[in-house]
């Protein structure tokens, strides 16, 4: 259970009567990671203080911007960036910082455009929605796993060099008209095979042969 924190007279005269934090500005120079963590070379009165991160400190400085310091017992944190040497520079957050948004609602808006970029990309959500004019997809290999597929489209065009198809029952209907055009076709059925139609017709340049046990037509 948290304790309540009592504040009295004589704590806050040992807290005060404590070592003082000195505020600076400063520029930034250059940052370095070390052990997971990044370090600011900054420029203040003439001479080169490295200064670590505040835990709430979140953004990397550029080389130029301006940064708030806090200097207490010889050791300098970078509290902020005020400014920025260069406005179009990316915002980088600290290496190894984790960061998480916990709102009712979180939206994320780009002028020109929006990139992700990590070695997993993982999506959680009971209703996902995809809502765009064109979509264009590039992957080396896909493995989808799904309970239930509807896909509805004007038109659907596919071009692959193999295409492989492997299904307990398959059902296709088409209401007008399907055309294939084949280099050469096999079918092999190991059960019965049914053709029923209106009227059939077959075409052949040349030769057409029917081999069986029997053939029985009429």
């Amino acid at each position: 259970m948290t304790q309540p924190l009592n504040l009295t007279a004589e704590t806050v005269t040992e807290a005060a009567a404590g070592p003082q934090p000195t505020l600076v500005t400063s520029t930034a120079i250059n940052c370095l990671e070390v052990d997971g963590a990044w370090q600011a070379l900054c420029r203040h009165d003439g001479a080169n203080v490295t200064a670590k991160r505040a835990a709430s400190c979140l953004v990397v400085p550029a080389p130029g911007d301006t940064v708030l310091l806090s200097l207490v017992d010889g050791t300098a944190f970078v509290l902020a960036v005020l400014d920025r040497a260069e406005p179009s520079q990316p915002v980088q957050l600290a290496p190894g910082a984790h960061v998480t948004l916990s709102a009712e609602t979180v939206t994320v808006e780009a002028a020109s455009e929006l990139q992700f970029r990590a070695p997993t990309v993982g999506i959680t959500s009971e209703f996902l929605r995809l809502v765009g004019k064109r979509a264009a997809h590039v992957f080396s290999r896909v493995t989808e796993a799904l309970g239930h597929l509807t896909t509805s489209a004007d038109r659907i065009d596919t071009a692959a060099t193999l295409v492989s198809t492997k299904a307990k029952d398959r059902t296709t209907v088409v209401s007008e008209t399907e055309t294939e055009k084949l280099g050469t076709l096999m079918q092999t059925v190991d059960g019965t095979a049914t053709l029923t139609s209106h009227s059939t017709v077959i075409l052949a340049q040349e030769d057409v042969r029917m081999d069986g046990k029997r053939i029985i037509t009429g």
